[in-house]
């Protein structure tokens, strides 16, 4: 497949990413090398191979093997961190391209998945270097905090993402995105939650997952219609649209007379 200069020059950068990886390995030995092989196996298979590459199954099974060591290499699991919050910010824009397709979304998305990957597997460490991440927020660095505090169940980390956020709105949308990013397995329970809360805010963030994945939030959308928050009657609104809720089409034709211009329009 001919690819452009810039797609060649992204996978040498990843190629030279695999091979220091590879380097620590070999110098730190493998009881010391938590992570170098799902960089190695994420990194240089999907950039230079696609995901699809061949010696896939081989690597996967020395990850696994390798992964049971209980000290991972910061330096590794710091690269897994930046680059997930640079690669999802990457996405975002290739998301409202014009000219992208869908295996240019799948590239960048098996990439996101590799880097949140080794966080996952670094466990503690992962997670701490996410949250220090947010000294500095920005979109990626709020989806990547996000997707981890949700998947590893950290509600005080969680907590500590809505506090920045709410602190610097335009940063939501990271938000809105590990949401959507984050597989419904690790959603269940949560979603109810948020739904169930007392704060507009999380009740909000609710709405937005259950929107991203076609799921019906069921009488909350109702109760967010007749709420005094405005972002959160706008998102209601929102969310009837996008999931065809048209039992509600006369209170969505009511909102037209609403005197806020986010729920009007």
């Amino acid at each position: 497949q001919t690819v452009g200069p810039d797609e060649r020059a992204t996978r040498r950068a990843d190629f030279a990413l695999g091979v220091t990886a590879l380097r620590v390995l070999l110098r730190e030995g493998l009881h010391g090398a938590r992570l170098t092989a799902t960089m190695v196996t994420a990194t240089m298979a999907t950039s230079m191979f696609g995901w699809h590459c061949p010696w896939r199954p081989l690597i996967s099974t020395a990850s696994a093997q390798i992964a049971t060591s209980p000290r991972p290499i910061m330096v590794i699991v710091l690269q897994h961190c930046e680059e997930a919050a640079i690669l999802s910010n990457i996405r975002c824009g290739l998301a409202h391209a014009p000219h992208v397709k869908l295996h240019h979304l799948r590239r960048t998305d098996d990439r996101v998945a590799a880097h949140l990957d080794g966080l996952a597997v670094a466990g503690e460490v992962g997670d701490q270097l996410c949250q220090n991440a947010l000294a500095e927020p920005g979109p990626g660095e709020i989806f990547t905090a996000t997707v981890r505090a949700i998947e590893g169940k950290q509600t005080a980390h969680f907590n500590r993402i809505m506090a920045v956020v709410e602190a610097m709105p335009e940063l939501e949308q990271g938000a809105f995105a590990a949401l959507g990013w984050t597989s419904p397995q690790h959603l269940q329970g949560v979603i109810k939650h948020f739904l169930e809360s007392k704060q507009p805010s999380l009740r909000r963030y609710g709405m937005v997952a259950c929107a991203l994945h076609r799921v019906d939030p069921g009488a909350s959308l109702e109760t967010g219609l007749a709420t005094d928050d405005v972002a959160l009657r706008a998102r209601a609104l929102r969310t009837i649209g996008e999931l065809g809720r048209q039992d509600l089409l006369p209170a969505t034709l009511s909102a037209l007379k609403d005197g806020e211009a986010s729920c009007k329009f």
